[in-house]
């Protein structure tokens, strides 16, 4: 039988494949959709060889070097998106010195002073 010990360590052991994301074509599948919705857009509006050369252009480059980021840290993509739903759309960032969670419209502080 067994100790204890090498039961927890066969049993509690996570492997990294386990802990991947879903990776299309080498990126994480959010990324991957986001540059293919882009090439979408450009290919669609520049009809024929022509927009399908400009999309290939635009998102070619930006895939190799989204691979080339993601290659160490597989999480990096869905940081970014994290910050940018919770930071980056923040209107009252200037009035309070960081995010807040606050719902209603910042206003500045009247200070009183003493006359």
């Amino acid at each position: 039988m067994d100790t204890s010990t090498d039961r927890m360590a066969r049993e509690d052991t996570l492997h990294v494949g386990a802990a991947r994301p879903a990776r299309l074509f080498g990126l994480p599948y959010p990324l991957a959709v986001f540059l293919g919705f882009v090439f979408y857009m450009i290919q669609t509006n520049l009809t024929g060889w022509y927009g399908l050369t400009w999309a290939v252009a635009v998102v070619g480059p930006c895939w190799g070097l989204a691979y080339v980021i993601v290659a160490h840290d597989p999480y990096g993509a869905s940081v970014v998106v994290a910050w940018c739903r919770t930071c980056l759309l923040l209107r009252d960032k200037s009035a309070w010195g960081g995010p807040s969670c606050s719902p209603l419209p910042a206003c500045k502080r009247k200070i009183r002073t003493m006359q």
